[in-house]
C-alpha cells in the first residue's frame, strides 16, 4: 500500500482541521416508548478536513499522488493520525481544493480523508 508523500506536509493545519466519527448507532422508534437503539457494526469511520498550505510544487506532488498513485483519488494510502500520530489506513472522502493565495507561491489547499477500520 502507498505512503502519503513525505514531501508534504506530515499534519494539517490547526485551523480548519476537524476530526469527526462515524455514527454506528440504528434507532428504530416503537409504537409505544422510547426509542430503541443498537449497534449498527463495529468498525469505526473517522473523518479528517484538512488544511494545508503548499507550494506551487507542492500541489503538483499532491496531484500525482491522486493521479497517478491513488488511480484519481480511489485507492487508499498509509498516513499518520493528524492528532494520535499512529499509522493508519486513509482515503480521500473530497476533491483536492486549491483556494487562496496564502504567501508568493503558497496556496491554502483543502480536502477530507477518512480513516478507514483495521
Amino acid at each position: 500500500m502507498e505512503t502519503w508523500p513525505a514531501s508534504l506536509p506530515q499534519s494539517p493545519e490547526a485551523s480548519g482541521y476537524h476530526e469527526s466519527y462515524s455514527d454506528v448507532r440504528v434507532r428504530t422508534s416503537m409504537d409505544k416508548g422510547p426509542t430503541k437503539q443498537r449497534r449498527r457494526h463495529t468498525a469505526k469511520i473517522t473523518t479528517f478536513n484538512m488544511v494545508m498550505k503548499l507550494t506551487s510544487t507542492q500541489i503538483d506532488t499532491l496531484n500525482t499522488f491522486w493521479d497517478t498513485t491513488l488511480g484519481g483519488g480511489v485507492d487508499s494510502f498509509i498516513w499518520k493520525h493528524p492528532r494520535t500520530d499512529a499509522a493508519n489506513t486513509m482515503r480521500f472522502v473530497s476533491t483536492i481544493d486549491v483556494g487562496q493565495v496564502v504567501a508568493s507561491d503558497t496556496y491554502q489547499v483543502v480536502f477530507v480523508v477518512e480513516e478507514l477500520p483495521s
